[in-house]
């Protein structure tokens, strides 16, 4: 199983091998809520916001920080 993510402003593709996949799952930005403080540290953080999953939350990421990172790792 793999996880594809596309930067479309830089045209790059990355792909992760997983050992799970949930599926897609479709939401309503008004469903987003914010990082709890622990989180919040945009210095460590990759979660922009969070959004309420079956019997919990899950991290929506900040795409900008997450491929900035990916492209430090690449050099």
């Amino acid at each position: 199983r793999l996880i594809v993510l596309r930067d479309r402003e830089r045209s790059e593709v990355w792909a992760f091998a997983v050992d799970e996949v949930h599926g897609v799952e479709h939401f309503i930005r008004g469903d987003l809520q914010a990082v709890p403080s622990t989180l919040a540290n945009p210095a460590v953080s990759f979660s922009q916001a969070v959004i309420p999953w079956k019997d919990r939350a899950v991290g929506f990421l900040d795409e900008t920080r997450v491929f900035a990172a990916l492209r430090d790792l690449d050099r």
